[in-house]
């Protein structure tokens, strides 16, 4: 009686383990693996990632530098997610404006070097700090690295931090509020770290543990760069003119105006108010981009491509230091004419007229 029992039983068995897979899709399986774990480790095209966000701001900027620092911890085995992101980053990406299109260029810059090899303008130009919590260190010891990492940047800088770490549980939002404590995000150098934001490597479900096995998402890493993007320094739209050129284009409009104006209205008074004014239009519309421009921009590493590619749209290093503009400022101050005299200085008997003057002369 227990045969029939035992038959259906193995029956239910076998229909359960069907069906079995065949030599082509094991084969199938692992070409998909395969492409998955390519596409999880090949750099990103940050352009892609970045440049539409750009593209939706008002003015539309003519040329983006994004250059990021990297403090990710050594690239090796036993680091398998600083591995990942040095991985992901490492591209270098140049993108010279054409027409009406956005102009781009991208550089990583490894902050983990040792402290000989770091130069001082390495944090130069920067657009923002991408900083991995590493796995199997104590809390203290990547509080101090951060610390390190942070002090290393030029005073005023104030670039984003995108913090990112690996949880280890699935609400990994409650190990976000513990990080922002233990780290002392809040007590960062405001004059260095302008803002932060806490990504993850990726997200476990149902007990997921693919990330153990190199493989992470980059959909929070795409998040975090844009988020970088649109919190880093604003960088100014620039135009390489000649300093007389700005003085003409500011006079342009003043000398349209005079030629249609009956001669008796233009009196030499209001000519040197215009000349004067232009000058000065001209020395305020530098100050301007200097104003606008964040400190030591644009990144060095980019300086070879201004004499080429791209010396319409960037300047050198060096364009808005005042050593280089006191000397144009000058210039135009030792150009503005003085006051044109008027009747009364000009009547004799004034002790500022040239007539009064003349006469003084021949009497000594």
């Amino acid at each position: 009686m227990t045969l029939p029992v035992f038959v259906r039983y193995q029956q239910v068995l076998t229909s359960k383990t069907e069906p079995i897979l065949s030599v082509t899709s094991l084969s199938q399986v692992a070409r998909e693996r395969g492409d998955k774990l390519w596409e999880m480790w090949r750099p990103l095209d940050i352009a892609s990632v970045v440049i539409p966000m750009f593209e939706q701001r008002i003015p539309v900027p003519r040329f983006i530098t994004f250059k990021l620092l990297l403090s990710v911890g050594e690239p090796n085995a036993s680091n398998s997610a600083g591995q990942w992101l040095h991985t992901k980053l490492s591209g270098r990406q140049l993108l010279p404006p054409e027409g009406d299109s956005l102009g781009f260029w991208f550089e990583a810059k490894d902050m983990d070097l040792s402290r000989e090899k770091l130069g001082v303008t390495d944090g130069y130009g920067a657009s923002g700090l991408v900083f991995l919590l590493r796995e199997g260190h104590p809390i203290s010891e990547e509080r101090a690295r951060l610390l390190a990492v942070v002090q290393s940047l030029p005073v005023g800088a104030r670039v984003p931090l995108l913090l990112v770490f690996t949880p280890q549980r699935d609400t990994f939002r409650n190990e976000e509020h513990r990080f922002r404590g233990s780290l002392g995000l809040e007590d960062l150098d405001r004059t260095r770290i302008a803002c932060h934001y806490i990504s993850p490597t990726f997200v476990k479900s149902h007990g997921n543990t693919l990330a153990g096995r190199g493989l992470y998402s980059e959909h929070y890493l795409k998040e975090g760069l844009v988020w970088l993007a649109n919190n880093m320094p604003s960088q100014p739209n620039l135009v390489c003119q000649h300093i007389r050129d700005v003085v003409l284009n500011n006079l342009d409009g003043h000398l349209k105006l005079l030629s249609v104006t009956a001669a008796s209205k233009v009196s030499p008074e209001r000519c040197v108010l215009i000349f004067n004014h232009a000058l000065e239009s001209a020395m305020s519309r530098i100050r301007s981009a200097v104003d606008s421009a964040p400190p030591h921009w644009p990144p060095p590493e980019v300086d070879a491509e201004v004499n080429g590619l791209l010396s319409q749209v960037l300047p050198r290093q060096g364009w808005n230091d005042p050593v280089n503009l006191d000397p144009i400022f000058t210039a135009l101050r030792l150009a503005q004419l003085p006051p044109f005299p008027t009747m009364k200085q000009l009547r004799p008997g004034s002790p500022t007229s040239d007539w009064e003057n003349v006469r003084h002369q021949k009497v000594r």
